[in-house]
């Protein structure tokens, strides 16, 4: 083993270097990076996370080279992986086993896409039950919803998908506040609102202007004021990534429906894109987005053609709970929110810390001086 003579550059400012190095297929420079590992002597591995880039860009050398420095799939990870891959999840095991990777005890092809089988699932959460309960909740989903969304499709954002509250709402019976459709950016906000006008007057849906204040001399209407922008970092399955997200809040059609429309810049995504069909590209932007939400509950997604959802919202609704999975910036006032909404339901442990209260800090004495030194 020679120990790196290079220095690493800054890692990417959306996602850890590692990853980066493996969505770009430079193996000499992963070698490198695992070579530093073991002469700096840090305590850092490479995961699940790491794996799936490696596996959806069908890259076996790395894979194989991932797996000697002990990334291995566990179950619950390949059953999340084909419930967001279903049409070519027998080929990636095909791939994982050439690369020389096995399943510890279950057989990967047996795994229900709603999480590791056991005696005790309900019937309406097996697998193929759940494909008839999908098919009829797509039913269930507005019309205006799935035009909107299949005009997004049909203008080249192909990867746009309905996902979060709304479903939530929906097939849960709850008041709808808005309904938020998820896309790549489109480069720029200047583009990107060019983009909304376009599908929303392709759609045949009326924008309705929007009250946005006074300018000093008279109040301002406008049907596509200027968005909101928010960076979100979350670190799923070991892979650190940052998403840059442009929402704007657009009312359309007969009913002023509040749609949110929210665009997403992240490089790990839009690299691992480039190496994918247009077909597969849908599941990758879905899976990535659906890991991200920090509550189960909201893990639901339709992209016009099918409901998918992950095993942590099928739970959810199993058990009538609401549990929080990685809280980030804005968590604690979105929990408020959820949990007044499902008031009944049970709160798991993460979502119950999230919301006891913070014990107020002591107060300081009256002759309390701060120093510098």
């Amino acid at each position: 083993m020679v120990q790196p003579s290079r220095p690493w550059p800054k890692p990417s400012p959306y996602d850890d270097m590692l990853s980066e190095l493996i969505a770009s297929g430079d193996i000499a420079r992963v070698r490198e990076y695992f070579d530093s590992v073991f002469w700096e002597n840090r305590q850092e591995r490479p995961g699940w996370g790491h794996l799936r880039i490696a596996l959806l860009r069908e890259d076996r050398p790395m894979l194989r080279l991932l797996h000697t420095w002990g990334a291995t799939p566990t179950d619950d990870d390949m059953a999340k992986f084909r419930a967001v891959a279903r049409d070519k999840y027998p080929d990636y095991v095909r791939i994982l086993r050439s690369a020389g990777l096995r399943p510890s005890n279950t057989v990967w092809e047996e795994l229900p896409s709603s999480g590791t089988p056991t005696a005790a699932d309900e019937a309406l959460f097996s697998e193929t039950n759940f494909k008839n309960a999908a098919a009829q909740m797509l039913d269930r989903v507005p019309q205006e919803w799935r035009r909107l969304l299949q005009t997004f499709q049909a203008a080249g954002a192909d990867e746009a998908v309905i996902a979060g509250g709304a479903l939530r709402d929906l097939f849960n019976e709850r008041q709808i506040k808005d309904v938020d459709i998820f896309l790549r950016s489109q480069g720029s906000q200047k583009k990107n609102k060019k983009f909304l006008k376009e599908v929303f007057e392709a759609a045949g849906l009326d924008v309705v202007a929007q009250d946005c204040g006074y300018d000093g001399y008279s109040r301002l209407m406008e049907k596509f004021p200027q968005p909101r922008t928010e960076a979100a970092a979350a670190d799923t399955n070991g892979v650190t990534r940052e998403r840059k997200m442009e929402s704007w809040k657009v009312m359309a059609g007969p009913a002023k429906t509040e749609y949110n429309i929210i665009f997403v810049e992240d490089a790990l995504d839009k690299r691992l894109a480039q190496e994918t069909s247009r077909r597969e590209q849908r599941s990758l932007f879905t899976g990535g987005l659906l890991d991200s939400f920090d509550i189960g509950l909201c893990q639901i997604a339709c992209d016009g053609q099918e409901v998918v959802s992950t095993p942590a919202y099928r739970d959810d609704v199993k058990h009538q709970r609401v549990s929080l999975l990685r809280p980030n910036i804005g968590t604690e006032e979105h929990l408020q929110r959820v949990a007044r909404k499902y008031d009944g339901w049970q709160l798991n442990a993460e979502a119950q810390k999230a919301l006891t209260p913070k014990p107020p800090s002591p107060p300081r004495h009256p002759l309390h001086i701060r120093t510098w030194y």
